[in-house]
């Protein structure tokens, strides 16, 4: 009887854990998401200077339809003084997220010529030093989202890997997110993802926190166990960072802790803010 009872127990385990997963995978209704149908909304009554303002915030935020919605803005010149450069910068940052309607329309632009939009630099007529970070990084991007070149992912995971063994944190993010989702190699490697996340924050890019707390809060099949405590102190820098959506995950996650994991979680990210200078 005692056996069966502690069968039940593992099983309400197993199906809360489940439970959690799905509710971080199909969330749907949060405050970053209700500030982006607002704009939407906004714009659909012609309210342009309020979408202006909602697209922005979560775009500087690196929401990538937001910015999307804010090129799109800069483009037609709603609410904002026509600005094509302004809307192909926009259409490039969703385009790099992999958003497919940023990148028709950037390279749209390109297209037309427009006389103020600077086209991205090509390996062809690249000036800058090849070894530098910054510039293999924008090699990265260039073939990652395919604007002047022909999109290759696994020369973009090239060019990612350089910059990232040099110390950019962009790149150290964007080629985890590549080895994560399996994208310019055969199968995806957790493993190697969780070791660039982990260096990209470290060096206190928010994009990088953010995303080790998501792994940590689910955990992979390749070594990397769940941490909810880990992913919450990282979740919690991410969001003093000033990444919204970091926030809400975080309420999610605390569903499945103890209060004392929270506040150890917190202590953990204030001394690692201050161990780093950074006063929040």
């Amino acid at each position: 009887m005692n056996n069966d009872h502690k069968h039940i127990q593992r099983i309400c385990q197993t199906l809360a854990t489940c439970l959690l997963v799905l509710l971080f995978l199909f969330a749907t209704v949060s405050p970053v998401m209700a500030s982006f149908e607002d704009g939407l909304a906004a714009s659909q009554k012609g309210d342009y200077s309020k979408a202006l303002h909602e697209f922005r915030i979560l775009a500087e935020n690196g929401h990538a339809r937001a910015q999307l919605q804010l090129g799109i803005l800069y483009e037609m010149g709603l609410g904002v003084k026509k600005d094509y450069q302004q809307a192909s910068k926009w259409y490039q940052k969703a385009a790099i997220q992999g958003d497919s309607e940023a990148q028709k329309r950037f390279l749209e632009m390109k297209k037309k010529g427009r006389s103020d939009f600077m086209p991205p630099p090509t390996p062809e007529n690249f000036t800058g030093d090849m070894t530098e970070p910054q510039v293999q990084y924008d090699l990265g991007v260039m073939y990652f989202s395919g604007i002047g070149v022909k999109k290759d992912l696994k020369t973009a995971l090239r060019w990612f890997e350089m910059a990232a063994h040099q110390g950019h944190p962009r790149a150290q993010n964007d080629l985890a997110v590549m080895l994560l989702k399996g994208k310019g190699i055969d199968k995806p490697n957790s493993a190697k993802a969780y070791v660039w996340f982990l260096r990209a924050a470290e060096q206190n890019f928010a994009d990088a926190q953010f995303n080790l707390g998501l792994l940590l809060t689910e955990g992979t099949g390749q070594g990397i166990p769940r941490h909810f405590t880990l992913a919450y102190m990282w979740l919690e820098i991410a969001a003093q960072n000033g990444l919204l959506e970091a926030r809400n995950r975080q309420v999610m996650l605390a569903k499945n802790m103890k209060e004392k994991e929270i506040l150890a979680a917190k202590k953990q990210a204030s001394h690692w803010l201050s161990q780093q200078g950074i006063k929040k």
